[in-house]
């Protein structure tokens, strides 16, 4: 797709969302390590129903205002984004400049058929295409290098969505418990993130503040790139099962994962399904299994622990090499 020895051009369409832009960022940093790239980054706002509605019509009209961020630079061979606020952008820059458009996530059907390609997690459920390529969860990267620290343990704890799960505050709080008083030498970090409620934040912190090996910090207190940080040095991280993103994160990191339950309101959730793939498929131990002594042999490390557990995901690199499969290393 690009001539010999030019770096190849990549737009980042991004949407202010954080999990989001770290999906995007991930596959370019992938990209990166493999060939050389030249990246302009592309801000877009999200928009209200009503004007996404507006700005499709605009754009089947030929009359579709341009993001900023290209202002003086050649046009992009590829334009990578994620979440439905970048579809309508990217979409208008692939008309204009003919490059390749990839997403990460799950388009609409509509949507989908004008990418070129879609980074699908497989627990979506998506039919097979030649423009999808499926994934095991969200694309992360190989996560921080270092060596994970078998006294040390992370925990993090999401929240409520009324569509997917009840959250009970005292179910959590007693499993993190139970977590601690099982493992007393480890030395615990616990965070929040911005669904969590104020009863479980509170709760967190009085617990870490009942034991010596436990520290709390709020999600609003941990700057950038903290979570990434400290799953590098931690060899187990806990997770509550409703912060799948965050489970597939420290599995890149290479953490053993363990998943903390929640009770789902629908058996058929993306969510669940994948969750249950990490269990079923050994990437995952689960909270009850593990307390009660009663994990399956293959989940039970023997002899030397490895630094960084087995099973340890790299989906952006796959991702990655995907893209390049089919379009080129530009080099």
């Amino acid at each position: 797709m690009t001539k010999k020895n030019r770096k190849l051009r990549i737009a980042s369409v991004l949407d202010g969302t954080p999990g989001h832009e770290k999906q995007t960022l991930a596959v370019i940093g992938a990209l990166s390590r493999r060939v050389e790239t030249d990246v302009a980054r592309v801000r877009v706002r999200k928009k209200s129903a009503f004007q996404t509605v507006k700005s499709f019509l605009l754009l089947a009209a030929g009359r579709f205002s341009p993001p900023g961020g290209l202002k003086g630079r050649a046009f992009p061979d590829i334009i990578i984004g994620t979440g439905s606020s970048t579809h309508l952008p990217m979409l208008h820059l692939k008309g204009k400049s003919r490059a390749k458009a990839v997403t990460c996530m799950t388009p609409d059907f509509f949507i989908r058929k004008k990418m070129d390609l879609c980074l699908v997690p497989a627990h979506d459920g998506t039919r097979p295409g030649k423009n999808i390529f499926f994934t095991q969860g969200p694309p992360c990267g190989p996560g921080l290098s270092g060596k994970h620290d078998k006294g040390r343990g992370l925990v993090l704890v999401g929240g409520t969505d009324p569509k997917s799960h009840v959250w009970d505050s005292g179910d959590v709080l007693r499993r993190i418990e139970n977590i601690f008083e099982k493992e007393p030498h480890v030395r615990w970090t616990v965070s929040s993130s911005p669904r969590t409620p104020a009863e479980t934040e509170e709760g967190l912190a009085a617990l870490a503040g009942r034991f010596e090996n436990a520290v709390f910090f709020s999600w609003k207190d941990t700057p950038r790139g903290w979570v990434e940080r400290v799953c590098a040095e931690s060899f187990r991280a806990w997770i509550t099962a409703d912060s799948v993103s965050m489970a597939y994160e420290a599995l890149a990191a290479g953490c053993r994962l363990g998943i903390i339950p929640v009770k789902w309101k629908k058996r058929s959730s993306k969510i669940q399904k994948s969750v249950d793939g990490l269990l079923e498929g050994g990437l995952a131990d689960s909270c009850e299994a593990w307390l009660s002594g009663t994990l399956p042999p293959e989940n039970i490390p023997a002899g030397n622990i490895p630094d960084r557990a087995p099973g340890a995901l790299n989906e952006a690199g796959r991702c990655a090499e995907e893209i390049l499969r089919r379009w080129g290393r530009g080099s």
